[in-house]
């Protein structure tokens, strides 16, 4: 699961979590020390808000014993998560200090457990918890930045998509073969390799897309990346999409040949031919506009064209084949007027 909500960790810090879910948020604490400590710092505000007014406790027998326990195992964790930075004595003595007062606090609660009864006991919370909080006041406290662990950056890529992700002298590193993939780096590194192209994604959300060992397509939600292009570095602010530009292709060997023309094309030869009184033109383009879509006029105009180059005997051929070939064409009573014709001297 993701990192769960303040909402969650505080509904389970209280058991009001269902307990399907509380298992879920088990397991990932125990992997996810940064939810780990978010779930024991609402633990330990549920334990406070129940001093303040134990006749309603807030945290049930189980819930106790669980903070017990991950608390204890705090205060007694001799290395520090992070580097101190350089008052070292204060960091230590908060440490040691805030240990007491969590230590203490929830050993008054578990001492309490559920019975409406009176605060704990002055000796037990009063002692230790000034202490506790006498170091606190003294800390010089890190940055946040400097105590929560490294994020690791979420990957989700589409069912097609070919990738391995692996760890490469401590980096984290993504390799794309085919398809596209989500990344979201918000607060993390991840690099990022196509065809031995390396783009490192650091603090952003984006999306990259390869095919054929190049990066196709690269979408920038937040944040942004310098792309490794195969022109140079290219930098995408969050908003902009890239995509690459057309492989370069072969030059073309030889004289390209023109395409063939087509019937239509043919006819619309023959038809300008005619019109110009390039009779035998129109005649042999006429001849070559064989589709059934055009093969009807080409025959009647070719005979047409014969008349008019006054070649009447093959003018009264060719009607005479088209009336045949053509005998519920609109121009057939034409042609079978100009058969009835008497030839002209």
């Amino acid at each position: 699961m993701s990192c769960p909500t303040t909402a969650t960790l505080a509904a389970a810090a209280s058991d009001e979590l269902p307990l399907a879910r509380r298992g879920e948020l088990e397991l990932h604490v125990v992997g996810c020390a940064r939810c780990a400590a978010r779930l024991t710092e609402q633990e330990l505000m549920a334990v406070a808000l129940a001093d303040a007014d134990l006749a309603e406790p807030a945290l049930s027998t189980a819930a106790r014993r669980r903070l017990g326990d991950r608390v204890l195992v705090a205060a007694n964790q001799d290395t520090p998560t992070a580097a101190p930075r350089r008052r070292a004595p204060a960091p230590r003595a908060a440490q040691v200090g805030f240990g007491i007062l969590a230590a203490a606090a929830v050993a008054g609660w578990l001492a309490v457990g559920s019975r409406r009864s009176r605060p704990l006991a002055p000796a037990l919370a009063q002692a230790p918890i000034a202490a506790g909080a006498a170091a606190v006041d003294r800390i010089d406290r890190p940055r946040p930045d400097a105590m929560a662990p490294p994020v690791v950056a979420a990957v989700n890529a589409s069912s097609a998509a070919r990738y391995t992700r692996r760890s490469v002298g401590g980096r984290d590193q993504l390799t794309i073969e085919d398809g596209t993939v989500a990344i979201d780096a918000r607060g993390g590194r991840l690099e990022v390799v196509v065809g031995g192209a390396v783009t490192t994604v650091a603090d952003a959300r984006v999306e990259v897309s390869a095919r054929g060992g190049r990066v196709s397509r690269v979408a920038v939600f937040a944040g942004s990346v310098e792309l490794a292009a195969p022109g140079g570095p290219v930098v995408i602010a969050a908003g902009d999409l890239w995509t690459a530009p057309p492989a370069p292709t072969a030059p073309a060997v030889g004289v390209a040949r023109a395409p063939a023309p087509t019937a239509a094309e043919w006819f619309r030869r023959g038809w300008l031919a005619l019109r110009a009184g390039r009779h035998a033109e129109a005649i042999a383009a006429f001849d070559r506009a064989d589709a059934p879509s055009v093969a009807e006029d080409a025959a009647y105009w070719a005979a047409i064209a014969c008349q008019r180059a006054g070649d009447h005997a093959a003018a009264r051929a060719r009607l005479t084949r088209f009336v045949t070939a053509f005998p519920a064409s609109p121009r057939r009573a034409e042609a079978l007027a100009s058969l009835a014709a008497p030839a002209p001297p």
